[in-house]
């Protein structure tokens, strides 16, 4: 069975966040074909100064500068939406959050270069360019017009930077990447 279907079983079956990460963990190279950069570093629990740990970390660099991909995972069962169709409150903090991992390394760009240097052959430049990916929920969770509406409009206002994916068009990339 191939990495990819037992992803796709796990989110089904996966009782914590802790599993899918730790499924992630042991098979790397499913980030690194989503991320379409094999020459990326992955680093699990990246410390952003003593505030923030994002479950993972890309870095690579080419000849446009230095690149910093964090990424999110939340438990594919949490919610995207309530019952009345606005925003959880899981899913904004999330999102939340991923803005202050940019803002944070925005904010301390020395430091982050400083940081990534030795997981860099050298850097390429002195720029630095953040990006955040928050996966979460399940694509069942767009099951109205509504939900879709205000999924997409969000989506397109998402801060630069930043994109959401559910576990679903996650596994659905990786599916693509492996062709």
């Amino acid at each position: 069975m191939d990495g990819i279907t037992r992803f796709r079983q796990l989110l089904d079956s996966a009782e914590s966040e802790l599993e899918i990460q730790s499924f992630l963990e042991g098979n790397p190279y499913l980030l690194l074909d989503f991320l379409m950069s094999p020459k990326a570093k992955v680093i699990t629990q990246f410390p952003l100064g003593s505030d923030f740990r994002p479950d993972f970390a890309f870095v690579h660099s080419n000849s446009g500068g230095n690149f910093l991909e964090l990424m999110e995972l939340e438990h594919p069962n949490h919610n995207i939406f309530n019952c009345d169709g606005s925003f959880s409150q899981q899913f904004n903090h999330a999102l939340q959050q991923v803005q202050d991992w940019i803002a944070w390394c925005r904010a301390h760009q020395e430091a982050t270069l400083r940081q990534i240097k030795p997981l860099i052959r050298y850097l390429k430049s002195e720029n630095l360019y953040v990006n955040a990916l928050l996966v979460m929920g399940r694509r069942r969770e767009l099951s109205n017009r509504q939900r879709q509406e205000r999924f997409e409009a969000r989506l397109h206002h998402l801060p630069r930077g930043i994109q959401f994916r559910t576990y679903d068009g996650f596994a659905e990339r990786l599916e693509d990447c492996q062709k």
